[in-house]
């Protein structure tokens, strides 16, 4: 019973907010369309937040394994990514996007200009999209964020704006890049959206 009562209240404190934004965008001076103000500092937010815990953290960042999930949570208000004890590790994460739920669909590999702006869209119409390795260990996942695609001169395409979370020493986490900042090469990386 306490059990219960203790995972009720977690679930009720861990939670990504009643109303759901209507927009998440809105044009710069050149007709671009780029993420809105209040909802920049929303990202900034979680970036700073996850670098005060980088900076803390006496476990070599495994204090902060839960952030991209934490982040796609209060970013696109979804509760995809929460269990009963709070936000999921970033390397459960391909599990719910995969298919645990059913809730998100495959948009297309980072290797297709389609997919790319496809991911794009999505994130500009206020859908959680996600792009992941396959091929790292425990598959790295960017955010795509609403904005513009820009050129990924590296991968040869015009790609999607994003926000990346690394666990690992030496790399800085980062919003409002390309996506080719999160890796160099678009080879087995594949997009996902959330299904509306």
């Amino acid at each position: 019973m306490k059990y219960l009562l203790f995972a009720m209240i977690a679930c009720f404190l861990v939670s990504c907010g009643d109303g759901k934004r209507e927009n998440y965008v809105t044009e710069d001076e050149n007709g671009n369309l780029v993420m809105r103000k209040d909802v920049q500092e929303i990202i900034e937010d979680l970036i700073a937040e996850f670098e005060t815990c980088r900076n803390e953290s006496t476990k070599n960042l495994l204090d902060c394994k839960h952030f991209t999930a934490k982040a796609l949570c209060e970013f696109y208000e979804i509760d995809d990514f929460i269990d009963g004890s709070g936000y999921v590790d970033y390397h459960d994460m391909h599990k719910i996007i995969l298919g645990e739920l059913g809730t998100w669909k495959t948009v297309g590999p980072a290797t297709s200009q389609e997919a790319l702006k496809e991911a794009q869209d999505y994130a500009n119409n206020g859908q959680a999209t996600v792009a992941i390795s396959k091929r790292d260990k425990y598959g790295h996942v960017a955010i795509i964020l609403p904005g513009h695609l820009k050129a990924g001169r590296s991968w040869g395409l015009d790609v999607p704006n994003c926000a990346s979370f690394f666990l690992v020493k030496g790399l800085k986490p980062f919003s409002n890049k390309p996506l080719n900042y999160a890796w160099s090469n678009n080879q087995d990386i594949m997009l996902y959206t959330r299904k509306k």
